[in-house]
C-alpha cells in the first residue's frame, strides 16, 4: 500500500495533497511534512477508508512502531521522486485479532476451549518473519470418517499439569477395504509474541478485586474467573496456512497407529481443498484470511500473568484506583490465603521392615510426586498427617472387622507413625512398634498419608475442588512433656486428625530407644482437646517427651463424609467401612494412655503398664470402661485412592 504526496505550496507548515491509494480507490488528504507520525495517524484515522487501525507506517527499512511514531515526521520516512510516496503496511497482528477474528489475546480452559471474555487485551505484538517450513500429517480412515474426527490433542504438560503445548494426534485405522487418505498440510508463516503487551481489562480487574475481599472470603469466586476468562493464556503463536487434501483408493494393509506430535493443534482457520499440483504454490497467495494458528507456545496462568504485571513501574492510573498498593503489592499471597490451606497430595507407602524386640524404623517417603517435593524444598508451609497398618491377614475382607481390647496375644503387637520433616529436606516417617517378645520380626506395613498446605503455585490449583465447603487448619503445639493435654481452637462438630512431628536432632534422640507417641482426643464440654503420651518399649515406662511438635488437621463443614462409633456398640459400623480410613480415638473423662491399634482387619485398644511404679499411671487403680471411647472416621472423595 501507498501514499502519493503533491507537493501543494510549500513544504513544512503548510498542508500537501496526500494522495492515499486502497486498491483501486484513492484518497486525497492534505497532510503536513512537519507533523509527526502520530498527528498523521490521527488524520488518517478519520478516513474510515483507509482503517488506520490496522495500519502501520513503513520506511522502506522496516515497519516502525506505534509506540514509536511520535518520535518520526512525515518529512522523514516519504520516498520523494515526481512528488512523496508514503509506505503503509498492514498490522498484522490486529488484522488477524479484530478484523478476523482469531482472539489471539483470549484466554484457554483446561478443555483447551477457549474462554468467553478476554482477562488481558493485547495492546501491540511482536511479529517475527518465519522460514519456509511446512509439516504435513496424513490421516487414514473409512470412508465415513473426515479429517476434523480424525484430529485430536495431544498436550504437552509441565510438572502441574498445565499444557504449556498442545499437539495433533492423526489415527489410522486397521481395516481392509476402500479407504481415504486425508493429508493435511501447514505453512509456518509469522511468530507473534506478546507477552509484554498484555494489558489487564475492566471487568477482569473487577471480578479479582471482588474475589479479594477478606470480609467475604470465597474461594468459589477464582473457579468463576477462571470458567470466564479461561485458566491460561498462551503468548506466543505461530500462524500460517492450512491445506488439505483427500484422495482415495484400496488398501489391503493392516495399518499401525500413527502420532506427529507438534506443540501445538489447529483450532481455528479455515480448511482449503486442492490437488497436489496446486498445494505447493497455494500457501504462497493466500490471504491471511486463510490462515490459521498453528502452535500455541509459552502458555502462562492468567493470575500468574496479572501479578508479573503489576510489578511494572508505569502501571495505568486506573488500575491503581481498582487495586490498591497493598494489594497490587501481595497480590499472590492474598490469593493463596484466600483458597486457603487445601490436600495437596494423598498416597500410600509400602514399607517391609524388621522389628527385634521394639525400636524405630526410618525411611524417606517414595510416593511423593516431584512438585510436592519442590514446595517443600522452597521451604512452603507443608504439612503430612499419616496413620500406619498392619497388612497381615489381608485376605479377609475389611467388613469382616475384629475388635480387641487389651489382648495379651503375641500378635497383638502394634506400630506407631511419626513424621520428621526438616525444612528443605526430603520428609520421612519414623516407624515405632512395640512387641511382646524380643525375637526377630518381619512386617509388611502400609503408611497412607496426605499433605496439607496453601499452594505455592497458581498452575497446581484444583479449582473443581474449589466447590467444596469443607475446610482445613493444621494446628500446631511444641510439646515436651511426658503427659500433655491442650484445648484446640475449634468445637466438637469439627473433626481432627493428629501427627507427631520430629523437626530436629533432639526429637530424634528419642527414637533411639523406640519411644512410642501416642495421643488421643478428648470432649471436654464444647471443646476438643489432644492428650499426648510417650512410652519407651525397652524400659517398659512413660517417659519425658522428646522435644516435637504435635500436628492436628482440624476439618470443618465434613458433613455426610464423617462417621464414627462408640467402642462398645462397635458392630454397628460392619456395613459402613469398605476400606480404611483416617481414624482418630475421641475419649470421655479418660486422661489415661490408651493406645491405638489399626491393621487391615483389625482395630483396637492397648492399654500398656507402666513399671516406674510412682507416676499418675501406676497409681491409677481406675478400671477401663468401653462407653469412654469413640472412633471416629472420615474421607474425603476426591483424595481417597487406595
Amino acid at each position: 500500500m501507498s501514499a502519493k504526496l503533491t507537493k501543494k505550496k510549500k513544504e513544512g507548515t503548510e498542508k500537501v495533497d496526500v494522495a492515499v491509494c486502497l486498491s483501486a480507490e484513492k484518497y486525497i488528504i492534505p497532510l503536513r511534512l512537519e507533523d509527526s507520525l502520530t498527528k498523521v495517524r490521527e488524520e488518517l484515522v478519520k478516513i474510515s477508508e483507509i482503517n488506520m487501525n490496522e495500519k502501520l507506517f513503513d520506511n522502506g527499512i522496516g515497519i516502525i512502531p506505534f509506540k514509536m511514531e511520535d518520535t518520526f515526521k512525515l518529512k522523514g520516512i516519504v520516498r520523494k521522486t515526481k512528488s512523496y510516496e508514503l509506505l503503509l503496511k498492514v498490522n498484522l497482528w490486529k488484522h488477524l485479532n479484530e478484523t478476523l477474528k482469531f482472539k489471539l489475546d483470549y484466554g484457554f480452559k483446561m478443555t483447551l476451549k477457549k474462554a468467553s471474555e478476554r482477562a488481558f487485551a493485547m495492546s501491540d505484538c511482536n511479529v517475527f518473519p518465519l522460514a519456509t517450513r511446512q509439516l504435513t500429517v496424513k490421516n487414514e480412515s473409512n470412508d465415513d470418517q473426515t479429517a476434523g474426527k480424525e484430529l485430536s490433542f495431544n498436550s504437552d504438560l509441565d510438572t502441574a499439569g498445565i499444557p504449556l503445548s498442545f499437539g495433533i494426534s492423526g489415527n489410522k485405522s486397521s481395516v481392509t477395504g476402500t479407504n481415504s487418505s486425508d493429508e493435511t498440510t501447514y505453512y509456518y508463516k509469522n511468530r507473534l509474541e506478546f507477552k509484554e503487551y498484555l494489558e489487564p481489562t475492566e471487568n477482569f480487574l473487577a471480578e479479582v478485586k471482588n474475589a479479594m475481599n477478606l470480609n467475604d472470603p470465597d474461594p468459589r469466586k477464582f473457579k468463576k474467573i477462571v470458567e470466564r476468562y479461561g485458566q491460561i493464556i498462551p503468548t506466543e503463536i505461530i500462524m500460517g496456512g492450512k491445506d488439505y487434501k483427500k484422495e482415495f483408493g484400496t488398501s489391503k494393509d493392516k495399518s499401525q497407529g500413527f502420532m506427529a506430535n507438534i506443540k501445538i493443534p489447529c483450532v481455528e482457520g479455515r480448511i482449503s481443498s486442492s490437488d497436489s499440483k496446486k498445494s505447493s504454490s497455494l500457501h504462497t497467495e493466500e490471504s491471511e484470511q486463510d490462515w490459521v494458528c498453528i502452535e500455541y507456545n509459552n502458555c502462562i496462568n492468567i493470575f500468574q500473568l496479572l501479578v508479573d504485571y503489576l510489578k511494572r513501574e508505569d502501571l495505568r492510573e486506573d488500575i491503581c484506583k481498582v487495586l490498591d498498593e497493598d494489594l497490587r503489592k501481595n497480590l499472590r499471597e492474598r490469593i493463596f490465603s484466600i483458597i486457603g490451606e487445601r490436600i495437596l497430595h494423598s498416597g500410600i507407602e509400602t514399607c517391609i521392615c524388621t522389628f527385634n524386640g521394639g525400636g524405630s524404623f526410618i525411611e524417606e517417603f517414595k510416593t511423593i510426586p516431584k512438585k510436592i517435593l519442590d514446595m517443600i524444598s522452597e521451604e512452603a508451609d507443608i504439612s503430612i498427617f499419616a496413620v500406619v497398618f498392619d497388612t497381615k491377614d489381608k485376605k479377609k475382607s475389611f467388613l469382616n472387622v475384629k475388635f480387641k481390647a487389651f489382648s495379651k496375644d503375641k500378635d497383638d503387637d502394634f506400630f506407631n507413625c511419626q513424621i520428621i520433616c526438616h525444612q528443605g529436606q526430603k520428609p520421612k516417617y519414623v516407624i515405632c512398634c512395640n512387641q511382646k517378645d524380643s525375637e526377630l520380626s518381619g512386617c509388611d506395613l502400609k503408611i497412607k498419608y496426605m499433605i496439607v498446605g496453601k499452594y505455592t503455585n497458581f498452575n497446581s490449583i484444583d479449582y473443581d475442588e474449589l466447590d467444596s465447603d469443607i475446610q482445613l487448619k493444621v494446628i500446631k503445639n511444641d510439646i515436651n512433656q511426658k503427659f500433655n493435654k491442650s484445648i484446640l481452637p475449634g468445637d466438637s462438630s469439627d473433626h481432627f486428625i493428629g501427627t507427631p512431628v520430629l523437626k530436629d536432632s533432639k526429637g530424634l534422640k528419642g527414637l533411639n530407644q523406640g519411644s512410642i507417641v501416642g495421643h488421643y482426643f478428648y470432649t471436654e464440654q464444647d471443646n476438643v482437646g489432644v492428650f499426648t503420651f510417650n512410652y519407651c518399649p525397652r524400659q517398659k515406662k512413660y517417659v519425658d517427651l522428646p522435644t516435637f511438635s504435635f500436628y492436628t488437621l482440624k476439618i470443618s463443614n465434613i458433613y455426610g463424609t464423617s462417621n464414627g462409633f462408640n467402642y462398645k456398640y462397635k458392630s454397628e459400623i460392619y456395613k459402613e467401612i469398605d476400606h480404611p480410613k483416617y481414624f482418630s480415638l475421641y475419649s470421655k473423662n479418660n486422661f489415661r494412655p490408651i493406645f491405638f491399634k489399626y491393621a487391615i482387619n483389625e482395630i483396637g485398644l492397648k492399654k500398656i503398664s507402666c513399671k516406674c511404679n510412682n507416676c499418675n499411671v501406676c497409681n491409677d487403680s481406675s478400671k477401663f470402661s468401653k462407653e469412654n471411647f469413640d472412633f471416629k472416621y472420615f474421607y474425603l472423595p476426591n483424595y481417597e485412592k487406595i
